[in-house]
């Protein structure tokens, strides 16, 4: 009965340790994705604010790059919470997994 009580939680450890594992896999490319996307943001933004000939226009611009930097933020933040979002679900599905186990 002890033997058996034994795989059943070492089974159980396996699940979770590979759920763990796929849900920090989530949130690392979720990063990833994040931070690349922020930086071609930026770079757009600073691209569009150098450009313009006339003090008109680079105000303009200004307003432009800064609103691009916003929704960059923004979007850079979604992709995180995204990813949070999916990690948390694959713990969720493995807990139900191993609650299973008898």
């Amino acid at each position: 009965v002890n033997e058996v009580k034994k795989d059943v939680e070492a089974e159980k450890k396996k699940i979770m340790d590979e759920a763990a594992k796929k849900a920090q896999q989530a949130k690392d490319e979720a990063k990833k994705l994040s931070e690349e996307t922020k930086k071609n943001g930026y770079a757009q933004a600073d691209a569009l604010q150098n450009k313009g000939g006339n003090p008109l226009e680079k105000a303009a611009n200004k307003k432009l790059a800064e609103k691009l930097r916003k929704e960059t933020d923004e979007k850079s933040a979604k992709i995180v919470s995204e990813g949070d979002a999916k990690a948390d679900a694959i713990m969720k599905e493995a807990q139900k997994q191993a609650d299973a186990i008898k």
